[in-house]
């Protein structure tokens, strides 16, 4: 794993200082006259798919010709918050993902979080790793995952890939897994642990590091697969005498942050320039 150190906040700033932006007056009269008033976007969150009013931003490249974008109300608001640095906003193989940011990513600006990206056509990765990181020692990570798969794959189904991957480095009967299927919103979470890491896996860790607990929402777009994850390194535990270094309210918080994750459906990346345009008026 290539490690990536960042300046977070500027990745997020960076989308919109390329763009010369018309005045607040004239950006309101268009959103105000302009069709996109009647155009719709899907959001898909922890209460479902929403229908959300689409509003008509109109910019300019540098000096070159306006342009016309629709975007969602909502996302401006998203904007905002990214600004702050409570969230990230991440174009992934045309739609726009609202991921919120762990503990560890809202400190000071001199313990800034580690980045490592995959940005191919049908993969996308996009994860966060505390300062100081290393592929021995982090303890730590945060992030998603969203890959092109085959018509009919279930939530379900991935996250019991999820719970497979962490199976196949631990010890013979160290692993196990708790699995909730959400109705309402069609994401399936998945708690999976290993109390004893395979010798093979434990020898390119830190001799701290023998066990993990991973968390895992998943959820399905049509041929798109979209996973958000916390992981937790830890010392090794006994499954049968002692307790794990998770707790019910340590794991509800993070279920709870993961939850939080939102999919603008079909949307390009003119649009997150556009939200975060008018998110500085």
């Amino acid at each position: 794993m290539q490690l990536i150190k960042t300046l977070f906040a500027s990745l997020m700033a960076s989308f919109a200082l390329a763009l010369f932006v018309l005045p607040a007056s004239a950006l309101a009269q268009v959103a105000a006259t302009s069709d996109g008033a009647d155009r719709t976007f899907n959001i898909h969150s922890s209460a479902g798919v929403q229908s959300e009013r689409g509003i008509s931003v109109l910019l300019r490249d540098g000096e070159g010709p306006e342009y016309e974008v629709f975007i969602p109300e909502l996302l401006v608001q998203m904007a905002r918050e990214a600004n702050r640095g409570t969230i990230a906003m991440i174009p992934t193989m045309g739609h726009i993902v609202v991921l919120p940011m762990p503990d560890f990513a809202l400190r000071s600006v001199s313990t800034l979080p580690l980045l490592y990206e995959i940005d191919e056509p049908d993969h996308r990765v996009f994860e966060l790793l505390p300062a100081g990181s290393t592929d021995r020692n982090f303890r730590r990570a945060f992030g998603m995952s969203v890959k092109t798969v085959e018509a009919g794959l279930t939530a379900e189904e991935d996250s019991r890939a999820f719970f497979g991957g962490l199976r196949d480095q631990c010890l013979l009967d160290n692993s196990g897994y708790q699995q909730d299927s959400r109705r309402t919103s069609g994401r399936s979470v998945m708690l999976a642990a290993c109390a004893n890491f395979k010798s093979d896996v434990a020898q390119n860790l830190d001799p701290s590091i023998r066990g993990s607990i991973d968390i895992a929402l998943s959820y399905v777009l049509g041929e798109t697969v979209f996973r958000f994850y916390s992981i937790h390194r830890s010392a090794s535990w006994d499954p049968d005498s002692s307790e794990p270094p998770l707790d019910h309210t340590d794991v509800r918080e993070i279920v709870s942050l993961l939850d939080r994750a939102m999919i603008f459906e079909d949307i390009e990346r003119g649009a997150l320039i556009a939200a975060f345009a008018m998110a500085g008026i």
